[in-house]
């Protein structure tokens, strides 16, 4: 909820840049053949940057950021996301012309793009509940990954991965709080100020915690906000911890005709569909602070499967118990009983499925419960159709890794080494 927005364009010898945004949001640049449009970054430091570093410049860049970057002199394109790609870019070739956009629809507008439904993105939707990267849902589009680039650079593009994750095991520390507490303070974002920004609120232990960070940098006090569905039984948590932390708490409860009318406005808005209901009860949170005059809202989703204290990553946790037995009871005692001449017993079936389980990496006992999966691929799909996409196979190692959306390093080979013209 960016408010009124405005249009520039600009173009030379390598081709055009056309920038729609909020005001004050994002900046256009055009001087000495270089011709950026960029959200989140000084355009005069990324021209000095991209004059010194060339793509590498993308790596001294931190927080929000959006760009792309014509450079008429040296025959080169630089299309780059933040570390969390929260302003996206798509792209897609055509003959040997390179599109790119900040949304795909609208890149699926211009003419030489196409609006062709990709059949895998289609499967890979209902299989996963989200379109994965570099995949989008038009065929011949992809995206660019969190701390990526593509540069076009000799006629050619190259995908560039110039920041990746890394996870680094510690010790246990048995007071990891204050060091917690100092990483989310510094994690937020200091554009959005608190006057402005409202929380949308679950009470669960991670939103509390972002509450009072908000509440304690902000001289106002906070709003937040909370959905439920049906009864709204679901709110009494949320607004139990809003009366403790001293929120201005707003409550919304919705329907199935609410959801139904939900549905229908994040598909035309969204570039691709989404299967997480949060999506949903973001929509009313944000349409509430919106009322509210409120510019941004922040969100604390996904913390408790971050560590683990989800429903389905405690089973997970149980099954490995297992594993915990000592091995001379498990394979004298246990293993000869179910799996030898009492195997066909119904009690004892259903302990061995149970063991099996616990023996199964933990990424296929997700799998096992996938729910295309469980309906079967042949009873959801036309034959037709599943002749034209890879279907899931038993996954083993990183082939699993990739085929979760894990690996973001997978690139379709087709996308490396195109020629484009300067």
């Amino acid at each position: 909820f960016t408010g009124a927005w405005s249009q520039h364009s600009a173009s030379h010898s390598m081709g055009c840049l056309a920038l729609a945004a909020g005001v004050d949001e994002a900046s256009l640049y055009h001087q000495d053949g270089l011709l950026i449009a960029c959200f989140g970054v000084q355009p005069d430091a990324l021209a000095r940057l991209w004059r010194t570093h060339g793509p590498r410049a993308c790596a001294a860049l931190s927080g929000h950021f959006g760009f792309a970057l014509l450079d008429e002199r040296r025959g080169e394109a630089l299309l780059a996301v933040d570390r969390c790609a929260t302003r996206p870019m798509f792209y897609q070739m055509a003959g040997r012309s390179l599109l790119f956009a900040g949304s795909s629809e609208a890149l699926a507008t211009h003419p030489g793009a196409g609006r062709e439904l990709d059949p895998q993105a289609v499967f890979d939707y209902l299989y996963l509940h989200a379109v994965h990267g570099p995949r989008t849902m038009f065929a011949g589009q992809r995206r660019l990954a969190p701390g990526e680039c593509l540069h076009l650079h000799g006629g050619r593009v190259e995908r560039i991965r110039y920041w990746r994750m890394r996870y680094t095991e510690h010790a246990v520390d048995p007071t990891p709080h204050t060091e917690l507490v100092d990483a989310l303070t510094c994690a937020l974002d200091p554009g959005a100020a608190p006057a402005q920004a409202g929380l949308m609120f679950g009470g669960g232990a991670a939103g509390t915690l972002l509450a009072c960070l908000l509440q304690r940098a902000g001289e106002a006090p906070l709003r937040t906000y909370a959905v439920g569905f049906g009864s709204g039984s679901s709110l009494a948590s949320a607004r139990t911890a809003a009366r403790g932390i001293g929120s201005l708490h707003r409550e919304e409860v919705i329907d199935a005709g609410d959801l139904a009318d939900a549905l229908a406005l994040l598909a035309r808005s969204g570039d691709a569909p989404c299967g997480d209901p949060g999506a949903v009860a973001m929509l009313f949170a944000a349409q509430m602070a919106r009322e509210d005059g409120l510019s941004h809202l922040h969100g604390g989703f996904g913390a408790a499967q971050l560590f683990g204290r989800g429903r389905r990553y405690a089973s997970l946790a149980q099954a490995n118990g297992y594993e915990r037995l000592p091995g001379a009871l498990r394979q004298l005692l246990i293993e000869p009983l179910l799996f030898g001449p009492c195997a066909r017993l119904a009690l004892f079936e259903r302990l061995r499925t149970r063991i099996e389980e616990s023996m199964a990496p933990p990424l296929a006992r997700l799998r096992r419960r996938n729910a295309l999966l469980a309906h079967g691929t042949a009873n959801v799909f036309e034959p037709a159709f599943l002749e034209l996409v890879l279907q899931p196979q038993p996954l083993r190692g990183r082939r699993h890794m990739r085929e979760l959306g894990a690996d973001p390093a997978g690139v379709d080979p087709a996308e490396l080494g195109e020629d484009v013209a300067q």
